[in-house]
C-alpha cells in the first residue's frame, strides 16, 4: 500500500508539473505529431497503472521529439517500475533540460526525486587488479562498454540479472551473470586473469627433401640390364663376313670339284676351310663376349630398344634379338 500511494503521488505531480511536451512540441512534422500521440497514450497508461507499456511509449516519444515533460514523465514511469537507476539518470537529465527551457519547478521536482532515489540505489562495482589489466583487455556490462576511467567505480544499476563480461586476444573469454535485487545493495565483481586461449594447430610445412627409396622400393622400380657391349658388334660382324665368304667358297669349292678341276676344286677348299676356321673362332668369341658383358641397373619405366646381333657357329648361324619390339 505504501508503494502503490507513493506511485500515485508521482503520477498527480508529474501531470501537474510535466503536462506540458516543451518548446519542442511546436512545429508540426509527421515525427512531432506522431510523439505527441505517443505521449497522450502513454499518460493514459500511466494512470491506469500499465507502467510496463507505458514507459515504452514515453522513451520512443522522447526520441522521436526530445522535450523536457516527456522525459520527467518516462522518469516517473521508470521510478513507479522500480527502476531507479534508470529514473535517477532521467530525473538528472530532464534536470538540465528544464534549467535550459528555464522551468525552475520542473527543476525543483526532476531534483527532488533524484534525491530522493538516491539512497535506495543498487550499485555494482567492476574490478580490474594489476595482474588482469592486460593491454587490450575489454569489459562490458548488458553489453554497455566500460572503459579504464570507469573501472572501480560503484555505477547505479536496476534490479535484476546483469552480465558481465572480459576479453582480450589470444585469451579466453569470460563471464558472469549477477543478480541485483531490490533495495540498496553494493556488490563488487573482480574481473580474473584472463587465461590464455589454445594454441589453433598449424599445418606441418611439407618437407623439402625427399627420403631416400629402400631397397625394396628400388628393386620394385628398377631393373638389371645386360646391355650388348661394342666388341659383341664388332665380334658379331666379323663373324657374319667370314660365315659369308665360306658360304661363297664353299659353292666355288663344289662347282670345280670335278676331274677337270680338281687343282681349282683343291685351292677353293683350302680357302673354304680358312673361312670356316675363321668363322668358327669368331663365334666362339662374340658367344664369350655376349655371355660375359656386364650388368647395368636401369628404371623399370625404361624401354629399351631392340637390338639385333648376328652370331655363327660350325653347325649354323643366326641372330640375337635383345629389347622390346
Amino acid at each position: 500500500m505504501k508503494r502503490t500511494h507513493r506511485v500515485l503521488q508521482i503520477v498527480a505531480m508529474v501531470a501537474t508539473i510535466g503536462s506540458g511536451r516543451g518548446v519542442f512540441a511546436q512545429s508540426s512534422t509527421p515525427e512531432v505529431a506522431l510523439a505527441e500521440a505517443l505521449y497522450r497514450q502513454a499518460r493514459q497508461l500511466m494512470a491506469d497503472g500499465k507502467y510496463a507499456e507505458a514507459c515504452p511509449k514515453f522513451a520512443e516519444s522522447h526520441r522521436l521529439d526530445p522535450a523536457t515533460g516527456t522525459l520527467l514523465n518516462l522518469a516517473a514511469c521508470h521510478e513507479a517500475e522500480q527502476k531507479l537507476a534508470t529514473a535517477w539518470l532521467e530525473y538528472a537529465e530532464a534536470s538540465m533540460m528544464a534549467r535550459r527551457d528555464q522551468r525552475e519547478d520542473r527543476v525543483r521536482f526532476a531534483q527532488e526525486h533524484q534525491a530522493a532515489i538516491e539512497p535506495k540505489l543498487s550499485r555494482l562495482n567492476v574490478i580490474v587488479p594489476p595482474a588482469a589489466d592486460l593491454p587490450e583487455l575489454e569489459i562490458q556490462v548488458d553489453g554497455a562498454p566500460i572503459r579504464p576511467a570507469a573501472r572501480g567505480v560503484p555505477t547505479p544499476v536496476d534490479p535484476g540479472i546483469h552480465v558481465i563480461q572480459a576479453r582480450a586476444r589470444d585469451r579466453r573469454p569470460w563471464s558472469k551473470r549477477v543478480e541485483i535485487g531490490p533495495g540498496p545493495s553494493n556488490q563488487t565483481i573482480t574481473i580474473p586473469v584472463l587465461e590464455p586461449a589454445p594454441e589453433v594447430a598449424k599445418p606441418a610445412a611439407p618437407s623439402t627433401i625427399s627420403a631416400a627409396p629402400s631397397r625394396a622400393e628400388t628393386a620394385g622400380r628398377d631393373t638389371l640390364s645386360r646391355p650388348l657391349s661394342a666388341p659383341v658388334y664388332v665380334a658379331g660382324t666379323v663373324t657374319l663376313l667370314t660365315a659369308t665368304g665360306a658360304g661363297v667358297t664353299g659353292v666355288l669349292y663344289l662347282g670345280k670339284n670335278n676331274g677337270d678341276h680338281l687343282d681349282d676344286a683343291k685351292r677353293w677348299g683350302t680357302i673354304n676351310a680358312v673361312f670356316w676356321g675363321a668363322t668358327a673362332l669368331g663365334a666362339g668369341i662374340t658367344t664369350y663376349l655376349y655371355l660375359t658383358r656386364p650388368e647395368k641397373r636401369e628404371a623399370a619405366a625404361v624401354t629399351s630398344h631392340p637390338m639385333i646381333a648376328p652370331w655363327m657357329s660350325a653347325s649354323g648361324g643366326g641372330v640375337v634379338v635383345q629389347g622390346t619390339l
